[in-house]
């Protein structure tokens, strides 16, 4: 588990913003997992999946964030 205290809050906010604000009409971006208070930690992992359901990105830790955004930003390149 990740503790709350080592998360990067400021890169999660900068990175998450991106994925929001250029997120193409149809596709989610969510998460499985949880944060624990009790224990306070952060155990969600993020992924993007595309209009027709189909994941076009791996579970990424909280700390990894950045790798959805360049997986969205490479997956509407192409």
């Amino acid at each position: 588990m990740i503790k709350n205290i080592d998360v990067d809050w400021n890169k999660f906010q900068e990175y998450h913003d991106k994925i929001e604000n250029n997120l193409p009409k149809g596709y989610t971006f969510g998460y499985v997992g949880n944060i624990w208070g009790k224990w306070a930690s952060d155990d969600r992992h993020f992924y993007i999946e595309d209009s027709k359901g189909n994941k076009i990105t791996n579970y990424f830790a909280i700390n990894h964030i950045e790798k959805l955004w360049y997986a969205l930003e490479k997956h509407l390149v192409i």
